[in-house]
């Protein structure tokens, strides 16, 4: 292999990582410039001629916009009706009368309700709100941050209807349901051993797990057996969704009826109506409702429905892109908000605004994953992306499924966004277990099981925590407590991905 070649291959991510990582700029400023010293090494070193360059731009700016910017587009925009409407708010209120003890709040709060977040939406509202009820309800705004992102990792394969997952099948030309069942397979130790974590640090120390074993243990196992049997059957967008209310529904029910209640130390509870609660619920039921009729579960339905797609060929010799239209996860979120809202009297035009706005706010995190995916094409079809392979491949050997994770959590990392590390490492990871002769699946789901881990310590997502928190200018301090659970993580699933 040519050393120049790899070297050159390295370049767009060095930039990346100097950027994002070192220099600390923003991304709308690291990630084009990568975008150009990209095209211009695909052009002058790798002679891919400026009419395929102009060709695999394209095609990453079509799977960017359709279906992952989309996706991340509707989930806000679903938001943002809620917050409009102050469904949120009654959410907020029906979890904090659940309980008063710390452990089970943690667990229905951060774990259950921040795993639903992180399923119908993602974006850091897995972080924000939990984080903002967590405080309310009186906990510490530090702690309540490190909480909130220790839980936000498994779940995040599965985030925004699964849109990381979709987005690592399409860039790796993989079957969407096969990696999705891989990816589980690799987050069952960590999506239970996760709430132990936070349980033991609620009740400060290990002595926390007293009387808490079997529940904890069962919001683990909610998570992934949902991430196993429903992302092998289903696919990938309602693992994290199903998981996470079975969870609450789960703690909801234990702090009913199995705990210990004190009753001369019971807050003054709020109570919200069960009709308030349903209609506040609606439109995450209506969109979890769309997603499991269109899916294979309703096969008729479900074949139906996958007429109404096209397939467009871009880049020469390269499998075509294609497009569903009335099955994305996208579509259907936005039609779910839309029904539900109007049944409840909401103008269309006020839908209308609140969805302009909702494109004006996500019009730069657009782009920048636009930006991202057009790398990714130009490197896979230079060539760029197997040079990468070939040099980790003959600088790790056999070991490489051990760091396969490390790449995914670098992207993660790097870019605050599982969907971005697999559009980005997802091809490298494939090409190597090609090199290896190992399985692609297993190296793929390796990526967002990695990137899973990353998003503990991305400074994005540590950011929006201590802007919640109201703790601006203490990122370093929460990054310092994070960083020692990412590895530990990082490091169990390395051994797990190569040892088994």
């Amino acid at each position: 292999m040519n050393s120049y070649d790899f070297i050159t291959a390295l370049v767009p991510i060095i930039l990346i990582i100097i950027g994002l990582g070192i220099i600390k700029k923003p991304a709308y400023y690291v990630i084009p410039i990568s975008l150009i010293t990209t095209v211009a090494i695909v052009i002058f070193y790798k002679n891919l001629g400026i009419v395929n360059t102009s060709l695999a731009m394209l095609e990453g700016a079509l799977m960017g916009i359709w279906p992952i910017a989309t996706v991340i587009i509707a989930a806000i925009f679903t938001y943002k009706m809620s917050e409009d409407q102050k469904d949120i708010e009654t959410i907020k209120n029906i979890l904090s009368n659940v309980s008063s003890d710390r452990r089970i709040i943690v667990l229905l709060v951060a774990w259950g309700f921040g795993n639903f977040l992180e399923g119908v939406a993602g974006y850091g509202t897995a972080v924000a709100i939990p984080v903002s009820i967590l405080i309310a309800m009186g906990f510490e705004p530090f702690f309540a941050c490190l909480i909130c992102l220790i839980m936000n990792t498994s779940s995040t394969a599965y985030g925004s209807v699964g849109i990381p997952i979709i987005s690592l099948a399409q860039a790796t030309n993989l079957d969407v349901n096969t990696v999705s069942s891989n990816i589980a397979l690799q987050l069952i130790l960590p999506t239970l051993l996760i709430p132990f974590v936070l349980v033991i640090l609620a009740g400060g120390g290990i002595k926390g797990l007293k009387g808490m074993f079997l529940l904890t243990l069962l919001s683990g196992m909610s998570m992934a057996i949902s991430q196993v049997f429903i992302s092998k059957t289903l696919g990938p967008e309602l693992p994290a969704i199903l998981g996470s209310i079975l969870s609450m529904t789960i703690t909801i029910l234990y702090a009913k009826f199995f705990e210990n209640k004190d009753t001369n130390n019971q807050p003054t509870k709020n109570i919200i109506p069960l009709s308030k609660g349903i209609i506040a619920c609606s439109p995450y039921i209506l969109i979890v409702g769309f997603i499991v009729l269109v899916s294979p579960l309703f096969n008729r339905i479900h074949e139906y429905l996958k007429t109404f797609q096209s397939t467009i060929s871009i880049y020469p010799e390269a499998n075509p892109l294609h497009f569903k239209w009335i099955t994305s996860p996208g579509f259907l979120i936005i039609l779910a908000t839309i029904i539900s809202y109007s049944i409840r009297g909401v103008p269309i035009l006020k839908q209308i605004k609140i969805f302009t706005l909702t494109l004006k706010k996500m019009a730069l995190s657009s782009f920048i994953i636009i930006c991202i995916v057009a790398i990714s094409r130009l490197m896979t079809h230079s060539g760029m992306i197997r040079d990468l392979a070939n040099g980790i491949s003959i600088i790790t050997g056999n070991f490489g499924p051990l760091f396969s994770p490390l790449i995914g959590a670098i992207g993660t990392f790097l870019t605050g966004s599982d969907t971005v590390s697999n559009v980005l490492f997802g091809p490298l990871q494939v090409q190597m277990a090609e090199n290896i002769g190992t399985n692609p699946y297993w190296l793929a789901a390796a990526n967002t099981t990695g990137a899973t881990g990353g998003k503990m310590i991305s400074p994005q997502n540590i950011t929006i925590a201590t802007t919640t928190a109201g703790l601006i200018g203490q990122e370093g301090k929460l990054l310092s407590k994070t960083i020692t659970y990412a590895l530990y993580y990082i490091l169990a699933t390395g051994l797990l991905v190569y040892l088994a």
